[in-house]
């Protein structure tokens, strides 16, 4: 028979082997852009915890820049695949100002001056 300690002592080493397993894959990423800048998990985002996944890495914060979710759909060759990429906060602010990357707040600022 179980004991409720034994299903507690299980359900630890489940637990931990769930955050050393997320601990294994959500890691630092190198910048898209310049291919040099680190972009590191943010201590306190919770995967020390175990409350961030590998699948849901994008939601958390980061050092020196960001990673997220880039997903695919019809008419891209690449339709039906998603990447994970990071980029540095120097290269999204020179991405900014050279018009390749648009604020959407700003955005929102132009809609609301239409009525939108």
């Amino acid at each position: 028979m179980i004991t409720k300690e034994d299903f507690e002592k299980a359900e630890k080493v489940i637990n931990d082997y769930k955050v050393q397993l997320n601990k294994a894959l959500v890691i630092s990423r190198i910048c898209v852009c310049c291919r040099t800048k680190k972009i590191e998990p943010l201590e306190g985002m919770g995967l020390a915890e175990g409350q961030i996944k590998a699948t849901e890495q994008e939601q958390g914060c980061w050092n020196h820049g960001t990673v997220e979710k880039v997903t695919f759909g019809y008419g891209s060759r690449n339709d039906m695949r998603g990447f994970y990429i990071a980029i540095c906060d120097d290269c999204i602010e020179q991405l900014e100002k050279d018009g390749l990357a648009v604020d959407i707040k700003m955005l929102r600022k132009e809609e609301r001056k239409y009525g939108l």
